[in-house]
């Protein structure tokens, strides 16, 4: 088995991170190859040609598709001994996914990923949202009902179920992330990332609006990079259970999130104009609270989630 251990030392020789050309891919795959051993190779995935540079240094690139499963047999090939995946490929705009739901679960339901950890032995963290939840309660559990309402949710959902019944080869867990933010990405993603778009709206002279009305717990990716390592290098497989919710400290609506982040910033939030979010229509449903309480997976793991205000200073 590639989890072998000797002498009581956790012996790894690659980790693999799918969808490491994207926002939170390019930052756990640098941050395993800052620090895991450097003889344990750091391997990321890209799916179009023009990401290949996207994906950090020191990592190694492989073309992947992972709703067809191309490319696969040069990840094999790259790492016969491979001692974990970690899944952030996924096709995450809520839009994209309900124009185009059969594709949305080709990749969003990571089969050809499940197939090759049980082939391999290798632990499976998988990236999902709290977009499986129906947005009727605040502070969702792992045992609070899932009803996603839109194709990215139900998506995400099914991979979740697909993971928990197929992945037998070693560990596996999907952790239920919030909205994720922190800093610009070593190589820009091309889509808007909301931290980004909140700063240059406090710190601009035209009025904003945001939804007063929708609530997540914004997460700070390094904290999602350190829950990660964690899994990745403990000897022992310190989960109880096959999801957990993973969301920041704090329950935020949209309009409170600017606000924080221009106190921060030093502007004094006035443009910021709070909304219903029913007064804009997105072309496709959002749930309107989707918090989380996430405090198993940190006391399990032993981390301190970082205080939102903490993490914008940091990421700005």
């Amino acid at each position: 088995s590639a989890n072998t251990v000797t002498e009581g030392v956790f012996v790894m020789t690659h980790v693999l991170v799918t969808g490491a050309s994207g926002y939170l891919g390019q930052f756990v795959s640098k941050h395993l190859r800052d620090n895991l051993p450097k003889d344990v190779g750091v391997v990321g995935t890209f799916s179009r040609e023009t990401n290949s540079k996207l994906v950090p240094e020191g990592v190694e690139a492989i073309q992947v598709n992972l709703g067809t499963g191309v490319g696969i047999d040069d990840v094999r090939n790259a790492c016969p001994r491979l001692a974990a995946i970690v899944n952030c490929a996924a096709i995450s705009q809520p839009k994209a996914c309900e124009d185009d739901e059969p594709a949305a679960r080709a990749l969003n339901v990571p089969e050809h990923v499940v197939t090759l950890a049980n082939e391999l032995g290798a632990r499976l963290v998988h990236m999902s949202t709290d977009q499986v939840y129906d947005g009727t309660r605040a502070n969702s559990n792992e045992d609070a009902p899932c009803a996603p309402v839109n194709a990215y949710g139900r998506s995400k959902l099914a991979a979740e179920e697909y993971i928990t019944k197929n992945c037998n080869a070693s560990k596996a867990v999907s952790l239920r992330s919030s909205i994720i933010y922190g800093p610009e990405p070593a190589s820009p993603v091309g889509r808007t990332l909301f931290l980004q778009f909140v700063l240059k709206a406090v710190q601009g002279n035209e009025p904003f609006t945001f939804f007063g009305d929708e609530y997540r717990n914004p997460v700070y990716v390094k904290d999602i990079c350190r829950i990660v390592e964690s899994l990745v290098v403990a000897p022992e497989w310190p989960l109880s259970k096959p999801v957990y919710c993973m969301g920041g400290p704090e329950r935020l609506s949209r309009a409170d999130f600017a606000r924080r982040v221009a106190a921060v910033a030093g502007s004094n939030g006035e443009m910021i104009e709070e909304v219903s979010a029913s007064s804009v229509n997105r072309g496709v449903k959002s749930p309107a609270d989707i918090s989380m309480e996430s405090k198993l997976l940190f006391s399990e793991l032993g981390i301190t989630p970082t205080a939102f205000v903490d993490g914008v200073k940091a990421s700005i």
